[in-house]
């Protein structure tokens, strides 16, 4: 059955959270550059403290970004009226009843509202456990709750790959079990997490009352090592993809079969092509790494040169949302749908060769990136080890710069070397499990709903990643990109 992005979304009003973050800016954008017939974006934005409403946030940290270049060149004096006319800004919080409206304000937006795009979360790998689940799993509920009092308002959840743990070899477009310890199962086959996610809650709060004495950070601290605790103990490297698990399950077990689509991008890294080639905002998951080499703070890291390492251009994310959500609303769905937007299955890049892309540029074209390399020559290598050998090495640089450091005339000196150490460790931390990959991810249902497009919307909302070149876009796409868009 064939599907049109845009004349499912046209006349049609959605509501988007997360459009403060990444992903959440290039979906605004692509929506109001090449999808005009689009009837209204509604944003649920939080004000927070820093600004007196969520139309101050919207203006500062929305409408201000490079992401809206292209619009801004097609508008001119105009982009903002432009902007006005397609844009309502709902100031609330997802993450507690009613989105903390009142009740006519609720029913009011409820009356509005065609589909949900669910783009929030918190991506911080090593966020407090009661903070995570707040965020990506609890919150969701808040949602089902307005899909149902809507009358089934059809939902796109923006989710990652990642959910899939410690699973190895190819990972299916569909819900794995904890790969470590089980979970209960009920009568329709699906995860049972109430009691599971209870249970996370009371232990968060018996170390809040356990600990009380503490700090702040001292209790985050341990909230922290709580979570990356308990998420190895399932099956997860991390709270962030444990907590995102458990949110796909919620939704799953209460969304009406035919109004929930899961996307799971893999690895989300600067567009391909839209808005510009390169477009990103801040530093990214690889993006850390590579700025620590580019600046000389380690010339190894644990990784594995032969997994895949699966990166996506942040536009075919926003692709493959817009194709979930045309599908949505299409009614074409016939149950829950999951699709993955990820390359190392069909255009499959090796560690080893992302590394060699990445350190062949800046090796050779430093001098074109002075903001990611700080106008330095980087080092020579960037060498892949075993983390056995890794943290080995790391242990013995720490006691040789401690013994050093009883010599008065030498500690000041140290400091850069200590600095660069703790870098390291910290990064191995938290990315060495995202450079030593054992899986790779499907998206072959991805690409079958693509199948469905004629060609002139192939070539508009593509998620064909046989398009990336990767030498190229690693060279002339994302590091360029870094240095324009990223370290700005």
């Amino acid at each position: 059955m064939a599907i049109s992005v845009l004349n499912s979304l046209r006349g049609k009003r959605l509501l988007i959270t997360g459009t403060t973050g990444f992903v959440g800016k290039a979906l605004l954008e692509k929506l109001l550059f090449c999808v005009p017939d689009v009837e209204q974006l509604y944003l649920l934005i939080r004000s927070g403290s820093s600004y007196e409403n969520a139309q101050a946030r919207f203006e500062a940290e929305i409408l201000s970004s490079s992401v809206f270049d292209r619009l801004r060149t097609q508008h001119g004096a105009g982009f903002l009226d432009f902007c006005q006319t397609k844009v309502t800004v709902v100031d609330g919080e997802l993450t507690v009843a009613r989105f903390g409206l009142d009740s006519a304000a609720y029913n009011d937006l409820l009356a509005q509202i065609d589909l949900l795009i669910n783009s929030a979360a918190s991506v911080n790998f090593r966020e407090p456990l009661d903070k995570a689940l707040n965020i990506n799993t609890l919150c969701l509920k808040q949602l089902v709750h307005f899909s149902k009092q809507g009358g089934d308002i059809p939902l796109v959840q923006v989710s990652t790959c990642y959910v899939n743990g410690y699973h190895k070899g190819l990972v299916p477009e569909s819900v794995l079990p904890p790969s470590i310890k089980a979970l209960p199962v009920n009568a329709a086959g699906q995860y049972d997490v109430d009691a599971l996610i209870e249970s996370l809650q009371i232990e968060c709060k018996a170390l809040l009352r356990e600990h009380c004495a503490l700090d702040n950070a001292a209790l985050e601290s341990l909230l922290i090592d709580h979570g990356i605790q308990t998420a190895n103990a399932y099956g997860w490297n991390d709270t962030y993809t444990f907590t995102k698990w458990l949110g796909e399950q919620v939704l799953i077990g209460q969304m009406a079969s035919k109004q929930l689509t899961i996307l799971r991008p893999a690895i989300i890294e600067s567009a391909l092509a839209e808005p510009a080639p390169g477009w990103i905002e801040g530093v990214k998951v690889a993006d850390a790494i590579i700025l620590a080499f580019a600046r000389r703070r380690f010339s190894f890291f644990p990784a594995r040169r032969k997994g895949k390492v699966d990166i996506i251009p942040v536009d075919m994310v926003v692709n493959g949302i817009l194709l979930s959500a045309a599908e949505l609303l299409g009614k074409s769905a016939e149950s829950i749908k999951i699709y993955q937007c990820a390359s190392s299955a069909q255009n499959p890049v090796s560690v080893g060769e992302y590394i060699d892309y990445v350190v062949g540029t800046l090796k050779e074209n430093w001098r074109l990136f002075p903001k990611l390399t700080k106008a330095k020559a980087p080092g020579k290598r960037l060498k892949a080890v075993k983390r056995g050998t890794f943290l080995a090495a790391m242990k013995s640089m720490k006691s040789v710069l401690d013994m050093l450091a009883s010599f008065d005339s030498l500690d000041k000196k140290l400091g850069e070397h200590e600095r660069s150490i703790d870098i390291t460790l910290k990064l191995a931390t938290i990315y060495s499990f995202y450079t030593n990959p054992r899986c790779t991810f499907s998206n072959q249902q991805m690409m079958a709903l693509y199948e469905q497009l004629d060609a002139s919307e192939q070539a508009l909302f593509s998620v064909d990643t046989r398009q990336i070149h990767w030498p190229s876009y690693v060279s002339d796409v994302h590091l360029k990109g870094l240095e324009t868009f990223g370290l700005e």
